[in-house]
């Protein structure tokens, strides 16, 4: 198929949908800890309890807090569990 020259690859490429990249792999939720930049929650779901209800972060999925080797481990089996691709 002829391209008219005033249009280009990227055109040609969109237009006949054969473009070849990487492939996305979304993150998903992030594991990070107290006070790190990843820690958004609002001041009204702290102080933190072990046996307390879940943050809004974590009820949402957007992050999971893990202020331990252990906390981490539970946090990427959760992951796991709920299908996000673990690297």
């Amino acid at each position: 198929m002829m391209i008219p020259p005033e249009r280009g690859r990227v055109e040609e490429i969109a237009s006949h949908q054969t473009s070849q990249g990487p492939a996305d792999y979304p993150s998903g939720a992030m594991i990070t800890t107290t006070g790190a930049h990843g820690d958004m929650r609002p001041l009204s779901d702290l102080p933190k309890s072990p046996d307390g209800p879940l943050s809004y972060m974590d009820r949402t999925g957007d992050a999971n807090i893990a202020d331990s080797a252990d906390e981490v481990r539970l946090r990427v089996r959760e992951r796991r569990t709920a299908g996000q691709v673990i690297w």
